[in-house]
């Protein structure tokens, strides 16, 4: 599971989460490590069957509110 902040955006459909990749680092110093959330690592292990590379599109989750 990943704990994040929600935005709502209204140039995202409605059903979809968008998470960007870059940030959930485990190391690379003080500054980076700790901060966001890696959303590979609840990626399902994935891969497009024309050509190989990871499906990194898509994958279900469920959305809890936290208060």
């Amino acid at each position: 599971s990943l704990k994040l902040k929600a935005k709502l955006n209204p140039g995202i459909v409605l059903d979809v989460v968008a998470v960007p990749f870059g940030l959930g680092h485990t190391s690379y110093g003080r500054y980076a490590k700790g901060h966001g959330e890696n959303p590979l690592r609840i990626m399902n292990n994935r891969y497009d069957s024309i050509n190989g590379i990871q499906a990194l599109q898509s994958t279900k989750v469920k959305i809890h509110l936290v208060t």
